[in-house]
């Protein structure tokens, strides 16, 4: 086997492509965006390599190399690589608009393998929540009109079962009356009634 053969298989060997990790990020209008590749250090990278596509399909990219100071970019120049004081590289994006919009890969190769890591940014306006705290607020409004009907309906239950007793309490008290209203009739209509049969019985 030739030395080539065998330096091409050793770097088939050692070199190790991660794999593709997608990442979501929200920001304001008009906020500066800063993305991470990697957490290495230029002392470990070869090179790293931004494409940029947004939303409405247009495309531009951005690399650099560990023995480059400038960029080569065809992107606009509020999109810039930048180096953080611990000397590792980053995506920065100034004044973030609707057109900045989009999915921005990376890819970076280091020292034994290389990586790749997609983000979706989107810009969330002011007055718009984050999903979990929408779905978060969504349930407690659902909650408080469970909790509402809960209510109305025991109410209801505690109400009708008043509405019952005080009817009979009603209803008991006034029978009694009416019987002994009758009782009394009747005794008043008696002696009448004794002497036409009296007086029936002497004509006939």
């Amino acid at each position: 086997m030739s030395v080539n053969s065998i330096s091409i298989l050793t770097l088939l060997l050692v070199v190790t492509i991660s794999a593709e990790d997608i990442q979501l990020v929200t920001t304001e209008l008009g906020k500066d965006v800063s993305l991470h590749c990697t957490n290495r250090t230029w002392s470990e990278i070869m090179f790293e390599t931004w494409k940029i596509r947004n939303t409405i399909g247009a495309e531009c990219q951005i690399a650099v190399r560990f023995d480059q100071t400038d960029a080569n970019s065809t992107c606009e120049d509020r999109i810039t690589i930048q180096n953080t004081s611990e000397n590792r590289p980053f995506l920065h994006v100034s004044h973030f608009n609707n057109a900045d919009e989009g999915i921005y890969t990376c890819q970076s190769a280091y020292n034994g393998g290389m990586g790749k890591v997609q983000f979706n940014v989107s810009i969330i306006d002011n007055g718009t929540q984050p999903p979990a705290e929408s779905g978060s607020r969504l349930v407690a409004i659902l909650l408080a009109i469970l909790a509402f009907i809960i209510i109305i309906l025991i109410t209801s239950f505690f109400f009708k079962r008043i509405l019952l007793v005080v009817l009979r309490s009603c209803c008991n008290s006034a029978i009694p009356a009416t019987i002994s209203s009758n009782k009394q009739e009747c005794e008043e209509f008696e002696p009448y009634e004794i002497y036409v049969e009296k007086m029936n019985y002497i004509y006939s």
